[in-house]
Protein backbone atom coordinates (compact mmCIF):
# COMPACT_ATOMS: atom_id res chain seq x y z
CA UNK A 1 0.00 0.00 0.00
CA UNK A 2 2.69 2.51 0.54
CA UNK A 3 3.82 2.98 -2.87
CA UNK A 4 0.48 4.16 -3.78
CA UNK A 5 0.35 6.35 -1.18
CA UNK A 6 3.72 8.19 -1.89
CA UNK A 7 3.04 8.32 -5.59
CA UNK A 8 -0.39 9.79 -4.30
CA UNK A 9 1.45 12.26 -2.12
CA UNK A 10 3.65 13.06 -4.83
CA UNK A 11 1.04 13.82 -7.39
CA UNK A 12 -0.92 16.02 -5.18
CA UNK A 13 2.34 17.43 -4.03
CA UNK A 14 2.91 18.52 -7.88
CA UNK A 15 -0.50 19.75 -8.68
CA UNK A 16 -0.40 21.92 -5.46
CA UNK A 17 2.92 23.51 -6.22
CA UNK A 18 2.17 24.17 -10.33
CA UNK A 19 -1.39 25.59 -8.82
CA UNK A 20 1.03 27.93 -6.47
CA UNK A 21 3.16 29.14 -9.14
CA UNK A 22 0.34 29.67 -10.89
CA UNK A 23 -1.98 31.57 -8.36
CA UNK A 24 1.48 33.48 -7.34
CA UNK A 25 1.90 34.54 -11.34
CA UNK A 26 -1.80 35.33 -11.70
CA UNK A 27 -1.57 37.76 -8.69
CA UNK A 28 -3.61 35.45 -6.13
CA UNK A 29 -6.17 34.47 -8.98
CA UNK A 30 -6.97 31.07 -10.35
CA UNK A 31 -6.95 30.06 -14.27
CA UNK A 32 -6.89 26.90 -16.18
CA UNK A 33 -3.90 27.29 -18.85
CA UNK A 34 -6.26 26.41 -21.71
CA UNK A 35 -9.57 28.16 -23.20
CA UNK A 36 -10.94 24.80 -24.16
CA UNK A 37 -11.39 24.09 -20.38
CA UNK A 38 -14.11 26.95 -20.16
CA UNK A 39 -15.31 25.82 -23.41
CA UNK A 40 -16.71 22.76 -21.80
CA UNK A 41 -17.51 24.57 -18.28
CA UNK A 42 -19.70 27.02 -20.72
CA UNK A 43 -21.23 24.32 -22.50
CA UNK A 44 -21.95 22.47 -19.25
CA UNK A 45 -23.87 25.62 -17.79
CA UNK A 46 -25.76 25.50 -20.67
CA UNK A 47 -26.72 21.69 -20.67
CA UNK A 48 -27.32 21.56 -16.86
CA UNK A 49 -28.90 25.01 -16.94
CA UNK A 50 -31.30 24.55 -20.29
CA UNK A 51 -31.00 21.08 -21.44
CA UNK A 52 -29.48 22.06 -24.74
CA UNK A 53 -26.08 22.21 -26.58
CA UNK A 54 -24.01 25.24 -27.09
CA UNK A 55 -21.31 27.44 -25.37
CA UNK A 56 -24.25 29.81 -24.26
CA UNK A 57 -28.17 29.88 -24.36
CA UNK A 58 -28.53 31.74 -27.35
CA UNK A 59 -27.44 29.26 -30.05
CA UNK A 60 -26.59 25.54 -30.91
CA UNK A 61 -23.13 24.57 -30.59
CA UNK A 62 -21.36 21.13 -31.09
CA UNK A 63 -17.97 23.03 -29.91
CA UNK A 64 -17.39 19.76 -27.73
CA UNK A 65 -15.18 16.77 -29.15
CA UNK A 66 -15.69 14.80 -25.01
CA UNK A 67 -19.49 13.87 -24.86
CA UNK A 68 -18.99 11.85 -21.67
CA UNK A 69 -16.77 14.62 -19.89
CA UNK A 70 -19.51 17.35 -20.61
CA UNK A 71 -22.02 14.99 -19.56
CA UNK A 72 -19.83 14.67 -16.04
CA UNK A 73 -19.55 18.88 -15.90
CA UNK A 74 -23.32 19.45 -16.81
CA UNK A 75 -23.95 16.83 -13.54
CA UNK A 76 -21.65 18.65 -11.72
CA UNK A 77 -22.75 22.26 -12.18
CA UNK A 78 -26.65 20.66 -11.61
CA UNK A 79 -25.32 19.47 -8.59
CA UNK A 80 -23.17 22.08 -6.77
CA UNK A 81 -24.42 24.92 -9.14
CA UNK A 82 -21.62 27.23 -10.37
CA UNK A 83 -18.39 26.07 -9.56
CA UNK A 84 -14.75 26.84 -11.50
CA UNK A 85 -12.97 24.40 -9.80
CA UNK A 86 -15.44 21.57 -11.27
CA UNK A 87 -13.38 20.36 -13.59
CA UNK A 88 -9.78 20.27 -11.80
CA UNK A 89 -11.54 17.96 -9.42
CA UNK A 90 -13.09 15.96 -11.84
CA UNK A 91 -9.40 15.53 -13.48
CA UNK A 92 -7.55 15.22 -10.47
CA UNK A 93 -9.91 12.51 -9.54
CA UNK A 94 -9.40 10.50 -12.72
CA UNK A 95 -5.63 11.06 -12.15
CA UNK A 96 -5.82 8.94 -8.41
CA UNK A 97 -8.00 6.27 -10.40
CA UNK A 98 -5.03 5.91 -13.42
CA UNK A 99 -2.85 5.72 -10.05
CA UNK A 100 -4.68 3.58 -8.01
CA UNK A 101 -5.62 0.99 -11.17
CA UNK A 102 -1.80 0.67 -12.06
CA UNK A 103 -0.83 -0.07 -8.70
CA UNK A 104 -3.49 -3.41 -8.49
CA UNK A 105 -2.24 -4.22 -11.70
CA UNK A 106 1.15 -4.68 -10.76
CA UNK A 107 0.65 -5.88 -7.06
CA UNK A 108 -1.58 -8.89 -9.29
CA UNK A 109 1.51 -9.27 -11.04
CA UNK A 110 3.77 -9.77 -8.21
CA UNK A 111 6.07 -7.13 -8.10
CA UNK A 112 7.66 -6.09 -5.57
CA UNK A 113 6.89 -2.78 -3.62
CA UNK A 114 10.09 -1.00 -4.66
CA UNK A 115 9.48 -2.19 -7.99
CA UNK A 116 5.47 -0.66 -7.76
CA UNK A 117 7.48 2.53 -6.60
CA UNK A 118 9.42 3.53 -8.76
CA UNK A 119 6.74 2.19 -12.12
CA UNK A 120 4.43 4.57 -9.99
CA UNK A 121 7.04 7.72 -10.28
CA UNK A 122 7.36 7.38 -14.19
CA UNK A 123 3.88 7.06 -14.16
CA UNK A 124 2.85 10.34 -12.87
CA UNK A 125 5.68 12.34 -14.16
CA UNK A 126 6.19 10.75 -17.64
CA UNK A 127 2.43 11.00 -18.46
CA UNK A 128 2.53 13.69 -17.08
CA UNK A 129 -0.76 13.71 -14.58
CA UNK A 130 0.18 16.60 -12.69
CA UNK A 131 -0.02 19.07 -15.50
CA UNK A 132 -3.03 17.14 -16.96
CA UNK A 133 -5.00 17.44 -14.18
CA UNK A 134 -4.54 20.63 -13.51
CA UNK A 135 -5.50 21.50 -16.97
CA UNK A 136 -9.09 20.74 -15.96
CA UNK A 137 -9.43 18.37 -19.05
CA UNK A 138 -10.73 15.26 -19.92
CA UNK A 139 -7.24 13.75 -20.79
CA UNK A 140 -6.18 11.98 -17.10
CA UNK A 141 -10.26 10.43 -17.25
CA UNK A 142 -9.28 9.13 -21.00
CA UNK A 143 -6.31 7.38 -19.65
CA UNK A 144 -7.97 5.93 -16.51
CA UNK A 145 -10.64 4.05 -19.17
CA UNK A 146 -8.08 2.98 -21.35
CA UNK A 147 -5.86 1.22 -18.71
CA UNK A 148 -9.43 -0.08 -17.21
CA UNK A 149 -10.36 -1.08 -20.96
CA UNK A 150 -7.38 -3.44 -21.48
CA UNK A 151 -7.85 -5.11 -18.70
CA UNK A 152 -11.09 -5.95 -18.57
CA UNK A 153 -10.21 -7.41 -22.12
CA UNK A 154 -7.00 -8.73 -20.94
CA UNK A 155 -9.67 -10.89 -18.07
CA UNK A 156 -12.25 -11.79 -20.31
CA UNK A 157 -12.56 -15.67 -21.12
CA UNK A 158 -15.59 -18.16 -21.69
CA UNK A 159 -15.98 -18.43 -18.36
CA UNK A 160 -16.50 -14.42 -18.20
CA UNK A 161 -19.93 -13.83 -16.11
CA UNK A 162 -22.65 -11.63 -17.44
CA UNK A 163 -21.62 -9.09 -14.66
CA UNK A 164 -18.28 -8.95 -16.30
CA UNK A 165 -19.88 -8.44 -19.64
CA UNK A 166 -21.78 -5.83 -18.99
CA UNK A 167 -19.44 -3.78 -16.70
CA UNK A 168 -16.67 -4.61 -20.02
CA UNK A 169 -19.49 -2.65 -22.03
CA UNK A 170 -20.17 -0.09 -19.78
CA UNK A 171 -16.65 0.74 -19.61
CA UNK A 172 -16.33 0.38 -23.74
CA UNK A 173 -19.32 3.19 -23.97
CA UNK A 174 -17.26 5.30 -21.54
CA UNK A 175 -13.98 5.10 -23.49
CA UNK A 176 -15.76 5.65 -26.17
CA UNK A 177 -17.29 8.32 -25.40
CA UNK A 178 -14.70 10.12 -24.11
CA UNK A 179 -12.82 11.35 -26.83
CA UNK A 180 -12.88 10.53 -30.98
CA UNK A 181 -9.00 9.01 -30.61
CA UNK A 182 -10.34 6.17 -28.70
CA UNK A 183 -10.98 4.73 -31.88
CA UNK A 184 -7.63 3.67 -32.13
CA UNK A 185 -7.12 1.77 -29.23
CA UNK A 186 -10.85 0.38 -29.50
CA UNK A 187 -10.98 -0.71 -33.04
CA UNK A 188 -7.27 -3.43 -32.51
CA UNK A 189 -8.78 -4.21 -28.56
CA UNK A 190 -11.84 -5.43 -29.68
CA UNK A 191 -9.98 -7.02 -32.96
CA UNK A 192 -8.11 -8.70 -31.00
CA UNK A 193 -11.15 -9.65 -28.83
CA UNK A 194 -13.08 -10.89 -32.06
CA UNK A 195 -9.76 -12.88 -32.94
CA UNK A 196 -9.17 -14.71 -29.55
CA UNK A 197 -12.60 -14.93 -27.95
CA UNK A 198 -15.83 -13.66 -28.89
CA UNK A 199 -17.03 -12.14 -32.00
CA UNK A 200 -20.61 -11.44 -30.69
CA UNK A 201 -18.91 -9.22 -27.19
CA UNK A 202 -16.46 -7.24 -29.63
CA UNK A 203 -19.13 -6.12 -31.60
CA UNK A 204 -21.81 -5.52 -28.57
CA UNK A 205 -18.67 -3.63 -27.24
CA UNK A 206 -18.00 -1.72 -30.56
CA UNK A 207 -21.55 -0.39 -30.90
CA UNK A 208 -21.50 0.43 -27.27
CA UNK A 209 -18.45 2.59 -27.84
CA UNK A 210 -19.90 4.26 -31.20
CA UNK A 211 -23.43 5.30 -29.59
CA UNK A 212 -22.27 8.28 -27.66
CA UNK A 213 -21.19 10.20 -31.04
CA UNK A 214 -24.63 8.81 -33.12
CA UNK A 215 -26.64 10.55 -30.60
CA UNK A 216 -24.24 13.37 -30.76
CA UNK A 217 -24.37 13.49 -34.72
CA UNK A 218 -28.11 12.92 -34.91
CA UNK A 219 -29.12 16.38 -32.13
CA UNK A 220 -26.19 17.88 -34.23
CA UNK A 221 -27.72 17.19 -37.96
CA UNK A 222 -30.95 18.30 -36.73
CA UNK A 223 -29.84 21.70 -35.63
CA UNK A 224 -28.19 21.87 -39.01
CA UNK A 225 -24.75 20.97 -38.12
CA UNK A 226 -21.94 18.17 -38.87
CA UNK A 227 -22.11 14.60 -38.03
CA UNK A 228 -18.72 15.04 -35.96
CA UNK A 229 -18.35 18.32 -34.22
CA UNK A 230 -17.09 20.99 -35.44
CA UNK A 231 -13.62 20.97 -33.94
CA UNK A 232 -12.77 17.56 -35.93
CA UNK A 233 -14.64 17.95 -38.74
CA UNK A 234 -12.53 21.33 -39.25
CA UNK A 235 -9.06 19.44 -38.28
CA UNK A 236 -9.77 17.34 -41.39
CA UNK A 237 -10.02 19.85 -43.80
CA UNK A 238 -7.34 21.16 -46.16
CA UNK A 239 -7.81 25.17 -45.61
CA UNK A 240 -5.42 26.75 -43.62
CA UNK A 241 -7.50 27.38 -39.82
CA UNK A 242 -6.69 30.10 -37.30
CA UNK A 243 -5.54 27.87 -34.17
CA UNK A 244 -6.48 24.85 -35.93
CA UNK A 245 -3.65 22.52 -37.32
CA UNK A 246 -5.39 20.17 -40.08
CA UNK A 247 -4.51 16.51 -39.76
CA UNK A 248 -2.32 15.31 -42.71
CA UNK A 249 -3.17 11.60 -43.87
CA UNK A 250 -0.55 10.95 -46.18
CA UNK A 251 1.01 7.83 -45.89
CA UNK A 252 4.49 9.43 -44.33
CA UNK A 253 2.88 11.31 -41.86
CA UNK A 254 3.01 8.79 -38.96
CA UNK A 255 6.86 7.92 -39.81
CA UNK A 256 7.43 11.82 -39.57
CA UNK A 257 6.06 11.91 -36.70
CA UNK A 258 7.63 9.27 -34.78
CA UNK A 259 10.44 10.67 -36.06
CA UNK A 260 9.36 14.27 -34.74
CA UNK A 261 8.65 13.09 -31.47
CA UNK A 262 11.34 11.56 -29.74
CA UNK A 263 9.75 9.86 -27.20
CA UNK A 264 6.58 8.72 -29.15
CA UNK A 265 9.57 6.74 -31.74
CA UNK A 266 11.44 5.46 -28.46
CA UNK A 267 8.06 4.56 -26.89
CA UNK A 268 7.00 2.22 -30.04
CA UNK A 269 10.49 0.48 -30.26
CA UNK A 270 10.75 -0.39 -26.50
CA UNK A 271 6.71 -2.13 -26.71
CA UNK A 272 8.07 -3.93 -30.38
CA UNK A 273 11.23 -5.02 -28.22
CA UNK A 274 9.21 -5.91 -25.42
CA UNK A 275 6.69 -8.04 -27.62
CA UNK A 276 9.60 -9.28 -29.31
CA UNK A 277 11.50 -10.84 -26.26
CA UNK A 278 8.49 -12.00 -23.95
CA UNK A 279 6.90 -14.18 -26.54
CA UNK A 280 6.84 -17.79 -24.96
CA UNK A 281 8.15 -16.36 -21.34
CA UNK A 282 5.80 -13.31 -20.33
CA UNK A 283 1.82 -13.91 -19.85
CA UNK A 284 0.41 -14.03 -23.43
CA UNK A 285 -2.98 -11.89 -22.31
CA UNK A 286 -0.19 -9.01 -21.48
CA UNK A 287 1.68 -8.98 -24.49
CA UNK A 288 -1.58 -9.39 -26.18
CA UNK A 289 -2.45 -5.69 -24.70
CA UNK A 290 1.36 -4.66 -25.42
CA UNK A 291 0.53 -5.60 -29.19
CA UNK A 292 -2.94 -3.64 -29.17
CA UNK A 293 -1.08 -0.64 -27.36
CA UNK A 294 1.61 -0.70 -29.94
CA UNK A 295 -0.40 -1.19 -33.16
CA UNK A 296 -2.96 1.93 -31.52
CA UNK A 297 -0.09 4.20 -31.27
CA UNK A 298 0.82 3.99 -34.58
CA UNK A 299 -2.94 4.33 -35.81
CA UNK A 300 -2.86 7.59 -34.01
CA UNK A 301 0.42 9.07 -35.23
CA UNK A 302 -0.79 8.59 -38.51
CA UNK A 303 -4.19 9.28 -38.62
CA UNK A 304 -4.36 12.17 -35.10
CA UNK A 305 -2.29 14.91 -33.80
CA UNK A 306 0.42 14.70 -31.11
CA UNK A 307 1.60 17.17 -28.59
CA UNK A 308 -1.00 20.45 -28.11
CA UNK A 309 -0.23 20.68 -24.09
CA UNK A 310 1.26 17.23 -23.95
CA UNK A 311 -2.62 15.92 -24.04
CA UNK A 312 -3.34 14.14 -27.26
CA UNK A 313 -1.19 10.84 -26.73
CA UNK A 314 -1.56 10.93 -22.88
CA UNK A 315 -3.86 7.91 -22.75
CA UNK A 316 -1.34 5.81 -25.28
CA UNK A 317 1.53 6.71 -22.83
CA UNK A 318 -0.47 5.79 -19.49
CA UNK A 319 -1.50 2.35 -21.01
CA UNK A 320 2.22 1.78 -22.43
CA UNK A 321 3.87 2.33 -19.30
CA UNK A 322 1.13 0.10 -17.04
CA UNK A 323 1.48 -2.95 -19.33
CA UNK A 324 4.83 -2.37 -20.14
CA UNK A 325 6.14 -2.43 -16.71
CA UNK A 326 4.83 -6.18 -15.73
CA UNK A 327 6.51 -7.84 -18.65
CA UNK A 328 10.17 -6.08 -17.74
CA UNK A 329 11.22 -7.99 -15.03
CA UNK A 330 9.67 -11.21 -16.46
CA UNK A 331 12.21 -10.42 -19.77
CA UNK A 332 15.24 -9.25 -17.80
CA UNK A 333 15.31 -12.59 -15.89
CA UNK A 334 14.59 -14.71 -19.35
CA UNK A 335 16.73 -13.06 -21.39
CA UNK A 336 20.38 -13.30 -22.35
CA UNK A 337 23.51 -10.39 -21.55
CA UNK A 338 23.07 -9.16 -24.81
CA UNK A 339 19.15 -8.94 -24.73
CA UNK A 340 18.58 -7.28 -21.87
CA UNK A 341 21.48 -4.74 -23.07
CA UNK A 342 19.40 -3.81 -25.53
CA UNK A 343 16.32 -3.59 -23.29
CA UNK A 344 17.65 -1.63 -20.55
CA UNK A 345 19.36 1.01 -23.29
CA UNK A 346 15.98 1.43 -24.99
CA UNK A 347 14.61 2.21 -21.54
CA UNK A 348 17.08 4.46 -20.50
CA UNK A 349 16.69 6.28 -23.54
CA UNK A 350 12.77 6.27 -23.75
CA UNK A 351 12.96 7.86 -19.72
CA UNK A 352 15.96 9.59 -20.90
CA UNK A 353 13.71 11.87 -23.60
CA UNK A 354 10.35 12.26 -21.43
CA UNK A 355 12.29 13.59 -18.44
CA UNK A 356 12.89 17.13 -19.93
CA UNK A 357 9.88 16.54 -21.74
CA UNK A 358 7.89 16.17 -17.84
CA UNK A 359 9.92 19.16 -16.42
CA UNK A 360 8.37 21.29 -19.47
CA UNK A 361 5.23 20.56 -18.52
CA UNK A 362 5.59 21.19 -15.01
CA UNK A 363 7.05 24.61 -16.00
CA UNK A 364 4.92 25.59 -18.96
CA UNK A 365 1.26 24.80 -16.79
CA UNK A 366 2.49 28.16 -14.53
CA UNK A 367 2.97 30.11 -17.42
CA UNK A 368 0.02 28.60 -19.93
CA UNK A 369 -2.22 29.81 -16.85
CA UNK A 370 -1.03 33.30 -16.38
CA UNK A 371 -1.52 34.11 -20.12
CA UNK A 372 -5.40 32.74 -20.16
CA UNK A 373 -5.52 34.64 -17.05
CA UNK A 374 -4.12 37.82 -18.36
CA UNK A 375 -6.13 37.60 -21.80
CA UNK A 376 -9.14 35.25 -22.06
CA UNK A 377 -10.26 35.63 -18.37
CA UNK A 378 -9.78 39.23 -18.64
CA UNK A 379 -12.18 39.71 -22.46
CA UNK A 380 -14.49 37.72 -20.14
CA UNK A 381 -14.52 40.06 -17.54
CA UNK A 382 -14.35 42.83 -19.97
CA UNK A 383 -17.74 41.93 -21.28
CA UNK A 384 -19.50 40.83 -18.19
CA UNK A 385 -19.24 43.92 -17.01
CA UNK A 386 -19.15 46.43 -19.95
CA UNK A 387 -21.12 43.94 -22.85
CA UNK A 388 -24.49 44.78 -21.08
CA UNK A 389 -25.39 41.70 -23.22
CA UNK A 390 -24.47 43.25 -26.72
CA UNK A 391 -23.48 40.37 -29.21
CA UNK A 392 -19.79 40.01 -29.41
CA UNK A 393 -17.63 37.93 -32.45
CA UNK A 394 -14.34 36.15 -31.05
CA UNK A 395 -11.73 33.83 -31.75
CA UNK A 396 -11.33 32.66 -28.31
CA UNK A 397 -14.91 31.39 -27.22
CA UNK A 398 -14.71 29.47 -23.69
CA UNK A 399 -13.77 32.42 -21.47
CA UNK A 400 -15.78 34.49 -23.11
CA UNK A 401 -18.85 32.91 -23.18
CA UNK A 402 -18.39 31.31 -19.44
CA UNK A 403 -17.74 34.77 -17.47
CA UNK A 404 -20.01 37.42 -20.19
CA UNK A 405 -22.84 34.62 -20.83
CA UNK A 406 -23.52 37.00 -24.36
CA UNK A 407 -24.47 36.06 -27.58
CA UNK A 408 -21.24 34.66 -28.76
CA UNK A 409 -20.10 34.17 -32.49
CA UNK A 410 -16.77 32.52 -32.88
CA UNK A 411 -15.10 33.46 -36.47
CA UNK A 412 -13.17 30.22 -35.91
CA UNK A 413 -16.36 28.26 -36.23
CA UNK A 414 -15.78 25.50 -33.16
CA UNK A 415 -19.03 27.08 -32.09
CA UNK A 416 -20.61 27.82 -35.40
CA UNK A 417 -21.36 25.64 -38.05
CA UNK A 418 -21.91 28.91 -40.52
CA UNK A 419 -18.63 29.91 -40.32
CA UNK A 420 -17.33 26.40 -40.03
CA UNK A 421 -18.89 25.61 -43.55
CA UNK A 422 -17.26 28.68 -44.93
CA UNK A 423 -13.98 28.18 -43.99
CA UNK A 424 -13.98 24.78 -45.22
CA UNK A 425 -15.82 25.78 -49.03
CA UNK A 426 -12.68 28.39 -49.01
CA UNK A 427 -15.57 31.57 -48.83
CA UNK A 428 -14.68 32.76 -45.73
CA UNK A 429 -13.50 36.44 -45.87
CA UNK A 430 -13.86 39.64 -45.47
CA UNK A 431 -17.64 40.05 -47.41
CA UNK A 432 -18.75 36.93 -45.84
CA UNK A 433 -17.37 38.26 -42.30
CA UNK A 434 -19.15 41.70 -43.42
CA UNK A 435 -22.82 40.26 -44.08
CA UNK A 436 -22.05 38.03 -40.84
CA UNK A 437 -21.59 40.31 -38.46
CA UNK A 438 -24.64 42.56 -39.51
CA UNK A 439 -27.12 39.70 -39.68
CA UNK A 440 -25.98 38.41 -36.30
CA UNK A 441 -25.98 42.60 -34.64
CA UNK A 442 -22.30 41.70 -33.87
CA UNK A 443 -21.45 44.90 -32.00
CA UNK A 444 -17.89 44.15 -30.72
CA UNK A 445 -15.24 42.23 -32.41
CA UNK A 446 -11.74 40.97 -30.30
CA UNK A 447 -9.55 39.09 -32.58
CA UNK A 448 -6.00 37.93 -32.71
CA UNK A 449 -5.14 40.00 -36.15
CA UNK A 450 -3.02 37.85 -37.67
CA UNK A 451 -5.02 35.14 -37.88
CA UNK A 452 -7.60 36.93 -40.21
CA UNK A 453 -5.23 38.11 -42.88
CA UNK A 454 -7.70 40.21 -44.95
CA UNK A 455 -10.88 38.67 -43.26
CA UNK A 456 -11.80 41.37 -41.27
CA UNK A 457 -13.87 44.19 -42.92
CA UNK A 458 -11.23 47.18 -43.77
CA UNK A 459 -13.89 49.76 -42.17
CA UNK A 460 -13.56 48.22 -39.03
CA UNK A 461 -12.08 50.97 -36.51
CA UNK A 462 -9.78 49.28 -34.44
CA UNK A 463 -10.14 50.52 -30.92
CA UNK A 464 -7.28 49.32 -28.65
CA UNK A 465 -5.18 46.66 -28.49
CA UNK A 466 -3.88 44.07 -25.53
CA UNK A 467 -0.41 42.97 -25.41
CA UNK A 468 0.72 40.08 -23.10
CA UNK A 469 4.02 40.95 -22.00
CA UNK A 470 5.29 37.12 -21.41
CA UNK A 471 2.46 35.30 -23.76
CA UNK A 472 2.31 31.38 -24.12
CA UNK A 473 0.15 31.78 -27.06
CA UNK A 474 -1.17 34.45 -29.50
CA UNK A 475 0.07 37.65 -27.45
CA UNK A 476 -1.86 40.30 -28.81
CA UNK A 477 -5.99 41.16 -29.29
CA UNK A 478 -7.65 43.81 -31.10
CA UNK A 479 -10.99 45.58 -30.20
CA UNK A 480 -12.79 46.67 -33.64
CA UNK A 481 -16.20 48.61 -33.07
CA UNK A 482 -18.00 46.67 -35.64
CA UNK A 483 -21.67 48.49 -34.81
CA UNK A 484 -20.27 52.02 -35.29
CA UNK A 485 -23.98 53.28 -32.83
CA UNK A 486 -21.76 51.16 -29.89
CA UNK A 487 -18.09 53.08 -30.53
CA UNK A 488 -18.05 55.54 -28.04
CA UNK A 489 -19.63 52.71 -26.00
CA UNK A 490 -16.85 50.54 -25.96
CA UNK A 491 -14.15 52.86 -26.48
CA UNK A 492 -15.52 54.63 -22.47
CA UNK A 493 -15.30 51.02 -21.41
CA UNK A 494 -11.74 50.23 -23.13
CA UNK A 495 -10.36 53.26 -21.22
CA UNK A 496 -11.85 52.49 -17.54
CA UNK A 497 -10.86 48.66 -18.20
CA UNK A 498 -7.56 49.64 -18.77
CA UNK A 499 -6.69 50.38 -15.25
CA UNK A 500 -8.29 47.36 -13.75
CA UNK A 501 -5.92 45.05 -15.92
CA UNK A 502 -3.36 42.77 -14.39
CA UNK A 503 0.22 43.19 -14.94
CA UNK A 504 1.50 41.70 -17.53
CA UNK A 505 -1.13 43.39 -20.06
CA UNK A 506 0.26 46.30 -22.24
CA UNK A 507 -2.78 48.52 -23.12
CA UNK A 508 -2.31 50.27 -26.99
CA UNK A 509 -4.81 52.86 -27.68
Amino acid sequence: MWPLVVAVALLLGCQLLQLALAWHANGSAFAYPLDDAYIHLAMARTLAETGGLGITEHAFASASSSPLWLVLLACGWWVLGSCVWLPLGLATSAALLLVAAADRLWRRAGLSANGRLLALVALVLLVPLPTLANSGMEHTLHAWLAVVLLERLQRFGPATGRAERVGLLVVAAAFGAVRLESAFLLVVALGWLAWRRSVGMALLAGFAASLAWLLLGVVSLRHGGFLLPNSIVLKGGRVPIPGIDPVQHGWLTGLRALLRRGHIGLLVATLATLFGLGRGRANAAVLGNLVVVLVAVLLHVQWARLGWFYRYEAYLIAAAVVFAVPVVPTVSAACGPAARRVLGALLVATTGVMVPRAVRAFVDLPRASAHTYRQNVQLGRFLAEHGNGRPVAVNDIGAVALLANAPVLDLVGLADTEVARARRAGTFDAAFVRELTTRRGISLAVVYEDWFPGQLPPEWPRLARWRVVEPFWGSTVAFFAVDPRDRAHWQQALERMAATLPDGVVVTP
